[in-house]
């Protein structure tokens, strides 16, 4: 299990690199590692949501739909995970598949069940605003986004990604002083973790 989870998040240090190919191999041994029992839902979903980051909707709903039939099989409720990456799985792939209107209905009833802060939830919010269309929205989640505290290393995957996401959505809305100032900060993000803040990768 634990070489799966540093491959998932290698895989998406690749991705923010822009080594797409690469990113593919290490996605597609982490699911060798990570089996669809009890347990290990989260880390699976996990590895959904990844193939997403990359824009492999296929494979994102590959995992989706082996893991709702493991469900299924098994007579079970989604496997319990206080971070409902699951649940968020699912709707990221409907908005993907031009339902963003779903993703959102979905994501805010999940919301509304929510008694802690969530970067996973909240960043698949903004995505889907995003898909949507709805600019404001967008920016309203991403910006609170960047104001959650966290649990959990993993939660500072959309946390850092958050920066790149603002930054595009001011560079689209005209504002290129925030644009500026949020490419800024995730050039910056990037440097501190990698070797001496040398090459960054980002194009």
């Amino acid at each position: 299990m634990s070489a799966g989870r540093d491959r998932l998040f290698w895989a998406l240090g690749e991705i923010g690199r822009g080594q797409t190919g690469r990113a593919k191999e290490l996605l597609l041994a982490a699911e060798q590692d990570v089996p669809i029992s009890s347990g290990w839902i989260w880390l699976r979903s996990q590895i959904g949501l990844a193939y997403l980051a990359l824009g492999d909707t296929l494979s994102a709903r590959r995992v989706d739909k082996e893991l709702e039939a493991w469900e299924r099989e098994q007579g079970v409720d989604p496997e319990e995970d206080y971070l409902h990456r699951r649940q968020i799985l699912t709707a990221l792939v409907a908005a993907e598949d031009g339902s963003p209107e779903v993703a959102i209905n979905q994501l805010l009833r999940l919301a509304e069940l929510e008694n802690r802060e969530n970067a996973f939830l909240t960043a698949a919010l903004a995505e889907s605003y995003l898909a949507a269309g709805r600019s404001s929205e967008a920016e309203a989640a991403l910006l609170e986004l960047l104001e959650l505290r966290w649990l959990s290393y993993e939660g500072l995957v959309p946390w850092i990604q958050a920066h790149l996401e603002l930054a595009r959505l001011y560079e689209e809305m005209g504002n290129s002083e925030a644009a500026d100032r949020y490419y800024q900060q995730y050039l910056e993000l990037w440097g501190e973790g990698g070797e001496g803040g040398q090459d960054t990768g980002f194009k």
